[in-house]
């Protein structure tokens, strides 16, 4: 069966080309579906903020996956530089912070398609990326396809929680 092709937003891209209608609305739609993926709203609500304000230095972005004009999945990622005590060995770490595709678009390629571009931003193949529960469907095909390496397990409230390419420690 053949899927329709997605269309991407990135969120970088429509803060330089001042699309502030289109930059809200991916803002407002990302967010709303990664809420349901993550264990703490309000923390995630917090990082949001402090991923947004880094978005025009092109330090950090949210890229939407589209079906059409409805968003079937959504990344945050982001680039961290650190200090000469730093935790990489090249002083910068890619990261994907939320990663998440609706139940009803999960084998159809999204989880690859979302990820290509994720990665390609990042200009990596193997970002520090933490799991929850939820994420795991959405993330399980890239895990695969890149052979990322679970470096860290833990339990929080209840949910077990999975560290990937975690190579600092």
């Amino acid at each position: 069966m053949d899927y329709p092709l997605y269309r991407i937003k990135n969120l970088c891209e429509l803060y330089e080309d001042n699309k502030t209608k289109e930059f809200t609305s991916l803002l407002k739609e990302a967010t709303d579906l990664l809420m349901s993926f993550v264990p703490d709203e309000e923390k995630f609500l917090d990082d949001v903020l402090e991923y947004l304000s880094r978005i025009k230095y092109y330090d950090a972005t949210i890229i939407g996956l589209y079906d059409y004009d409805k968003i079937a999945g959504a990344a945050i990622v982001a680039k961290n530089e650190f200090d000469a005590k730093g935790s990489t060995l090249y002083g910068k770490n890619a990261e994907i912070v939320a990663f998440g595709i609706l139940d009803q678009y999960l084998g159809r390629n999204t989880s690859d398609e979302l990820a290509e571009h994720a990665l390609k931003w990042l200009d990596c193949t193997k970002p520090l990326c933490i799991v929850t529960p939820r994420m795991m469907n959405s993330i399980q095909p890239v895990v695969k396809d890149y052979d990322w390496k679970i470096t860290e397990s833990d339990v929080k409230n209840g949910m077990t929680i999975k560290t990937f390419n975690n190579y600092s420690k």
